[in-house]
């Protein structure tokens, strides 16, 4: 496969561009198949490894120069059988209206307030605790 600046700098036509230029796209799609595919197949042993790094009381480990890890995130969702519009007043009544985006919340922006809650860096607001429930999520992750 050639690039676009390959082709031009051969004088090659129209035709043979689109030619080029669909071969990119079935690679692209093969690619993206192929993606999704590794990240199902990493989801399967998300559950699996943490218990192995919670039972033997680790966080890390080296494998091939670089670290596999527990990592931790503060998320925060509607308490059940709570709506948008519930949280959304919530987030008013708290002086939070800015995380607010027609009638409903910018998911990541409740996840920062909620790990800085957690961290202590923030008090939560009654109204708030009363609507989000708060889970501390974790993954396996491969830092570079």
């Amino acid at each position: 496969m050639k690039t676009y600046a390959e082709l031009a700098a051969e004088g090659a036509s129209p035709i043979e561009m689109i030619k080029e230029f669909e071969a990119w796209d079935a690679r692209r799609r093969g690619l993206e198949e192929n993606l999704k595919a590794a990240k199902k197949a990493m989801d399967e042993f998300q559950e699996p490894l943490q218990d192995f790094f919670f039972n033997n009381a680790m966080t890390k480990i080296e494998m091939n120069g670089r670290r596999v890890k527990v990592k931790s995130k503060w998320r925060g969702y509607p308490k059940d059988g709570l709506s948008a519009a519930h949280v959304c007043d919530a987030l008013r009544n708290s002086g939070y209206s800015d995380l607010i985006n027609q009638e409903s919340y910018h998911w990541s922006r409740i996840s920062s307030l909620v790990k800085e809650f957690k961290d202590g860096a923030k008090d939560i607001p009654p109204e708030l605790a009363a609507v989000l429930d708060m889970r501390q999520e974790f993954s396996v992750v491969v830092d570079k």
